[in-house]
């Protein structure tokens, strides 16, 4: 459930619910309603006495999470949201062979889900549960593809893109470019949330510029061996970012730096990517720590 604002609108909304049981990690349980959802803090209203207490979603059981990501969703806008999408997906020009695939598919599930949104508008979660789970899929598979320039050839090439977390290590890194012509640029944990909160910004700007068609350049900051910028161009037609890797490696195969530009479709399949790297990070950190309990 950490993907959900990887292509829909997640927002906080007061919700008249009924009363349900709680659960968290510990086992505790109380009988609240749920009142919004405000980025990773979920506002309850208790059923003894009406007072509002909060709770991180990290402390709540799986189900809970699950239950209060979906409800806190506005699915009207949402739908909207997937309309515009699907006739943008369908005038895009894409130059990798990735990006077509992968934007054919988008259209085909986000239609699913439009017709059946349609046809029972009262009934939206478990089509929105299986698009979403598709949506997931297809970013999963897909690979990061980012565009350079070639003086050589006079146009833009494809430079894969690589996110992985180090064997070694408790870093992790981008690997630009494909042999000899790559850059390793490695980025912390801590720098990695950073980076994860930058890409959810960047979403907002891409949304904000699209409506408002607006032209602007956006500095998104340093991560490690990562730099990223956003640009909005002809009235917030043509966007992207570019991300600048620097790699410590100068004196080996390596190229020490290298500029690249990343379109709105290969932004999202890297915060797919780096979310799940940082799930694999996670769940190697709690069992380091249940192994020195243990001890």
């Amino acid at each position: 459930m950490k993907y959900l604002c990887l292509l829909a609108l997640m927002i906080g909304v007061a919700l008249p619910a009924d009363a349900r049981t709680w659960t968290s990690k510990r086992g505790s349980t109380v009988d609240a309603d749920l009142v919004k959802v405000e980025g990773d803090t979920v506002h309850l209203r208790r059923a003894d006495n009406g007072k509002i207490v909060t709770i991180k979603k990290d402390q709540l059981s799986p189900a809970d999470v699950e239950f209060a990501s979906y409800a806190s969703l506005d699915f009207k806008e949402i739908r909207s949201q997937i309309a515009d999408q699907i006739a943008r997906l369908g005038r895009d020009t894409y130059q990798s062979r990735s990006d077509r695939s992968t934007a054919s598919e988008l259209l085909r599930v986000y239609g699913e889900w439009l017709k059946s949104y349609d046809k029972d508008p009262s009934a939206p979660v478990p089509a929105y549960k299986q698009c979403h789970q598709q949506v997931q899929e297809l970013f999963r598979r897909k690979q990061i593809v980012a565009y350079k320039y070639n003086e050589f050839l006079g146009t833009e090439t494809e430079v894969p893109v690589v996110f992985n977390l180090f064997t070694d290590s408790d870093n992790f890194y981008f690997k630009v470019g494909d042999g000899d012509f790559s850059t390793i640029a490695p980025i912390s944990a801590e720098k990695l949330l950073e980076l994860m909160n930058a890409i959810q910004k960047v979403q907002e700007w891409k949304q904000t510029c699209r409506t408002e068609r607006m032209d602007t350049r956006k500095d998104v900051g340093r991560f490690g061996g990562i730099s990223l910028e956003f640009v909005s161009r002809e009235k917030g037609e043509n966007i992207y970012v570019w991300m600048t890797a620097k790699g410590p490696w100068a004196k080996d195969r390596m190229i020490e730096e290298q500029k690249v530009r990343l379109t709105p479709l290969n932004i999202s399949a890297m915060y797919f990517h780096i979310g799940r790297a940082k799930d694999l990070y996670d769940a190697r950190e709690e069992q380091r720590k249940n192994a020195e309990k243990l001890k």
